[in-house]
C-alpha cells in the first residue's frame, strides 16, 4: 500500500450518488489471497487508487473499469485465481446450496432459482442434487448455454457484487429476471465500523481478487431502492431483496 497522500490527478464521482469523493489509497494489484499474511504472488509495480464516497460511502476503485470479458479472463479470472480463491471451487458451492436448502427446502420442486454469476455451475449442481428441479446457472466467465427464459422465484449472487465495476449493474441485469414478489438472494461483506481509519488496510481491498466496490448498509440501499427492492441484512454479508409488483 502507497503512502497516505492523495494521486495527482482528478478525483472522480461517486458511483453511487455521484457525490465528490476521497481517495483512501492505493493496492498493488497483485495483492490477494485468502490469508492476509501469506500471499501468493510478489507486488507487480502497478497499484489501484481506491476512492470513498463521503455522502453514501461507497468505496471503489477504477482499475477494471472498461476491461473486456475477454481481458478480465486473461488477467483475473485465470488459472491462478484459485490461489487466491481456493474456496472459489467447492466450499463456497457446499456452503451456498446448503442455506438454500435450509431456506428454501420446502419449496424445492416447484422454485424456478437462477444463480447469478455462479462460477463453474456447482452450486446449481449440487442444488439439483438436493432435489432442486429448476435451478440454472448464468455466468459469463462459463458456460453461459444453459440460462432459460422466463423469470425465477429466486435469484442468488454470491460474491459476485463486489467484483462488478458498476454499482447498479447487478440489480439492473437480476430485476427482469426476478417474478413479481420473487427473492433476491446475494452477498457482498459491508465496510466495518472505523473504516475511514482502515482504509485500504481493510483485508476485503484485494485487486487481484477482483474486489472493486465495496458498499454500507447506505450505498446498498441507495442502488436497490433504484429498483424498489427495499433490503433487509441478515449480517453484515448476506442481504435479502424482494421485488414488488410493478
Amino acid at each position: 500500500m502507497s503512502a497516505a497522500k492523495p494521486p495527482n490527478r482528478h478525483l472522480p464521482a461517486c458511483k453511487c450518488c455521484g457525490s465528490e469523493t476521497s481517495w483512501v489509497g492505493a493496492v498493488d494489484v497483485a495483492v490477494g489471497g485468502p490469508d492476509p499474511n501469506d500471499r501468493p504472488f510478489a507486488n507487480s509495480g502497478v497499484e489501484a487508487d481506491y476512492f470513498r464516497c463521503p455522502a453514501c460511502g461507497f468505496m471503489f476503485t477504477q482499475f477494471l473499469d472498461g476491461w473486456s470479458i475477454e481481458r478480465l479472463k486473461r488477467e483475473i479470472y485465470n488459472d491462478d485465481y484459485l490461489l487466491v480463491d481456493p474456496g472459489f471451487i467447492a466450499e463456497r458451492p457446499r456452503t451456498i446450496a446448503k442455506f438454500v436448502d435450509s431456506v428454501f427446502g420446502k419449496r424445492k420442486r416447484k422454485l424456478r432459482i437462477l444463480d447469478y454469476g455462479g462460477g463453474n455451475g456447482e452450486t446449481v449442481k449440487l442444488l439439483r442434487s438436493m432435489g432442486f428441479k429448476w435451478a440454472v446457472n448464468f455466468d459469463p466467465f462459463h458456460d453461459v448455454s444453459n440460462i432459460v427464459d422466463g423469470t425465477f422465484d429466486v435469484v442468488l449472487a454470491f460474491e459476485v457484487i463486489e467484483h462488478v465495476p458498476d454499482p447498479y449493474e447487478v440489480f439492473h441485469n437480476v430485476y427482469p429476471r426476478l417474478r413479481d414478489g420473487g427473492v433476491f438472494v446475494f452477498s457482498t461483506l459491508l465496510q466495518p465500523d472505523g473504516i475511514e481509519d482502515l482504509g485500504v488496510a481493510w483485508w476485503y481491498v484485494m485487486s487481484r481478487n477482483g474486489h472493486v466496490s465495496f458498499h454500507t448498509a447506505a450505498s446498498l440501499s441507495l442502488v436497490a431502492n433504484r429498483y424498489r427492492m427495499p433490503i433487509k441484512s441478515l449480517n453484515s454479508n448476506c442481504h435479502i431483496a424482494i421485488k414488488g409488483k410493478g
